[in-house]
């Protein structure tokens, strides 16, 4: 028997097609089930110990108990968690900010006179002076002013502009 082909194949060309078809055909009867093996049929003593557990299952004890709860917002800001219970510790007494802004400053010789601003009041300021009863100046510099806040014995110091 002789086979006309309107074109011509090389022979490498076709022997390798032919094994490809082999190969998938070989692949393919794998994957069907094997026919060869018999289930065996199940027995009535088999049936009553699978359903004898389910006789004892109490299905009451599988529903959830209705509990009303509250779904918690998720897009809530987060609410600060209280700080550990400690000893009563007496607080320390608040300092506030300095209340004065710095002007200008003099320098006469070796005495510096700075001119500072409490609110809308201007202050002329030197070594050892206390203003209002709250704030004593203990030390003027080329660059800053050192102030007690008599309250709480703290010093603040406010810097002075070295451009005057």
């Amino acid at each position: 028997m002789k086979l006309n082909l309107t074109r011509n194949i090389r022979p490498r060309a076709a022997l390798a097609v032919v094994v490809l078809v082999l190969l998938a055909s070989v692949v393919a009867g794998r994957e069907r089930p094997d026919h060869t093996q018999v289930a065996e049929p199940v027995r009535q003593a088999d049936l009553s110990a699978i359903a004898a557990p389910a006789a004892d299952l109490d299905l009451d004890r599988l529903q959830r108990p209705n509990k009303e709860e509250t779904v918690p917002d998720l897009f809530a800001p987060p609410v600060p968690s209280a700080p550990p219970a400690t000893a009563a510790q007496p607080a320390a007494p608040s300092i506030p900010p300095l209340p004065f802004r710095y002007l200008a400053k003099v320098v006469d010789g070796r005495t510096t006179q700075v001119f500072v601003a409490q609110g809308d009041e201007p202050h002329a300021i030197h070594k050892g002076e206390t203003i209002d009863g709250l704030y004593k100046v203990e030390r003027v510099t080329e660059s800053a002013v050192t102030f007690k806040h008599l309250p709480s014995g703290t010093r603040q110091t406010l810097p002075i502009s070295a451009l005057n």
